[in-house]
């Protein structure tokens, strides 16, 4: 079984799926780690030196070769679903799993978050903006998963939903 967690920053991707990956006796990969190791960068670092656009190839690159993997639960980035048609390739390959978090649930996770590129140096008005706009650009893409979990409930409650079960 391959699963994909999808949703935005903050909405808990990494810590549920390491959680399930555990319970479930299956892979867990990270996106975002996955970058970092074969890029050998930091996230804020790729950005910074060469951009969002050439942050999202290498997103798909990563994509690419984690489809081809057995049993597994990957945490994508927040923007990882959104870009080269990456959600069809998920869909196509696994189970995908929306974590749908609330604005002001992520407003309260990220507005101390410091490791973040796209939201840097932003003030609370700033976020509280860039997470309305992000979320309204991004909900296409993340409605077409297979599945859609409201995470603004308890880790313990996501991992007991459908289709998890745990």
């Amino acid at each position: 079984m391959e699963l994909f967690l999808i949703g935005m920053p903050g909405s808990g991707k990494s810590t549920a799926a390491k959680e399930i990956a555990s319970l479930m006796q299956i892979s867990f990969y990270d996106t975002d780690e996955l970058i970092k190791k074969k890029y050998k960068m930091s996230i804020p670092g790729i950005f910074k030196e060469f951009g969002e656009k050439e942050f999202r190839k290498y997103e798909e690159t990563v994509l690419n070769e984690l489809i081809i993997k057995d049993s597994f639960i990957a945490a994508t980035g927040g923007g990882l679903p959104c870009f080269n048609d990456n959600m069809n390739k998920m869909n196509d390959t696994g189970i995908t799993i929306y974590l749908k978090t609330s604005i002001e649930i992520l407003f309260q996770r990220l507005r101390k978050s410091i490791n973040r590129p796209l939201l840097q140096g932003k003030s609370d008005s700033e976020l509280f903006d860039y997470l309305q706009k992000t979320i309204k650009s991004r909900e296409p893409y993340y409605s077409q998963a297979n599945y859609i979990i409201d995470a603004d409930k308890t880790l313990n409650e996501i991992i007991k939903s459908e289709p998890f079960n745990l």
